[in-house]
């Protein structure tokens, strides 16, 4: 796993491991909701800095917590794109808009991966 490990996995300090929020469950949704934005937050600058495989590994840890977070699910499927997994950005850009189906920046960027997968297909 990269650098970042989820708190249920060891990373930030163990805290989950050490079983410190087990009868506190509001306390335990704000540590998850901490790590969700910190993995979105890294999905997002890798993202710029063009490390596409990065992005979707963070995304990826966000997902795991909160399989339907709509940020983790655009900036996975935005790397996808970069990344030329067209079928992939595809599946993710669709359970995006299963969870938001009124979010128009999807569905545009929907239309284009399906573009680009079809001139894809042609060359192969």
């Amino acid at each position: 796993m990269g650098p970042l490990a989820p708190v249920d996995q060891g990373g930030p300090a163990g805290i989950l491991d050490k079983n410190l929020y087990k009868d506190k469950p509001d306390q335990l949704k704000e540590v998850h909701d901490m790590e969700i934005t910190v993995c979105n937050n890294m999905a997002q600058g890798s993202l710029k800095t063009g490390d596409w495989t990065k992005a979707v590994e963070y995304a990826d840890m966000a997902l795991r917590i909160e399989p339907n977070n709509a940020k983790a699910l655009w900036r996975k499927a935005s790397a996808q794109k970069a990344l030329l997994g067209y079928p992939e950005a595809m599946a993710t850009l669709e359970k995006l808009l299963q969870v938001e189906p009124a979010n128009a920046a999807a569905r545009a960027l929907l239309a284009e991966v399906r573009q680009l997968n079809e001139k894809s297909n042609r060359r192969d």
